[in-house]
This record gives C-alpha cells, structure tokens and sequence, in this order.
C-alpha cells in the first residue's frame, strides 16, 4: 500500500480537476438568477445554456478518449483546463448571450477530457489492483 508520493499527487491533481469540470457543470443550475439577471434572460434560456454545454460534453467523450490515447495526457489535460477556465471568464464578464453560448460550448469541449483523463492517470500510476473494481459478492 506504500505508493509513491508523486502517483498520489497526480491522483490529487487529477481529482480536483474532476471536482473543478463537475462544479462548471452545476453553475448554470446554481446560479440560475444571476445569469438570467446579468443577461436579461429567462430562466428557460439559462437552461438552454446549460444544455449547450452538456451537449458539447456527451459529444465530445468518444473524440476526447481517443485523443487522450494518441497524445500526451499532461499536456491534453493542460489544453482542456485551458478550455474550461478562459471561456468561463469570458462567460463572467460577457453581457452577449452569444459569446455566452460559444463559451458554454467551449466549456463542455474541456471538460469532456477531465474524468477520462483521471481514469487514464489513475491506470497508469496505480497498481491494477488498485484501478479495478475487485469482485464483490452479493449474499441475498
């Protein structure tokens, strides 16, 4: 059970990636009044712009696996970190509900690397013990 330290950083760095993609993926919901107050929208318009991005997130998984198997996982992580943080500055300090729905477009591109990034980190630094699910028997 003694691990190195950097496979845990890296299982650290990773998760809060994941954790970071899943609170971008429940901001629309939270924050509901402010972006239907700061774009003079309806509340239905907001969850048009949040399903703009979980589109482009359900989308882009099969693309996003394959891409995270041809190249670099740091650096394909790095690229989609930036996807996800530039567009939602862009998406804070816009007042266009165009510019807001490129950004929640773009947003959804980025995170669509993050879990299946983690899970391709977490099976190259962890024993396989560790990565799959053991067997679990069910008495009833």
């Amino acid at each position: 059970m003694n691990y190195s330290k950097r496979a845990w950083v890296i299982w650290g760095i990773a998760t809060l990636f994941v954790a970071f993609q899943l609170f971008i993926g429940i901001l629309f919901g939270i924050g509901v009044k402010e972006i239907s107050t700061s774009f003079s929208i309806t509340t239905n318009a907001v969850s048009k712009l949040s399903a703009v991005y979980f589109l482009a997130y359900a989308c882009m998984q099969i693309p996003a696996g394959l891409i995270l198997d041809r190249f670099s996982v740091k650096y394909v992580l790095f690229i989609g970190a930036l996807l996800i943080t530039l567009p939602l500055f862009i998406l804070i300090f816009s007042h266009s509900l165009i510019l807001a729905y490129i950004a929640s477009i773009i947003m959804g591109i980025g995170s669509s690397f993050t879990f299946v990034g983690a899970i391709i980190l977490n099976a190259r630094w962890f024993p396989p013990k560790m990565v799959s699910p053991q067997k679990v028997v069910v008495n009833l």
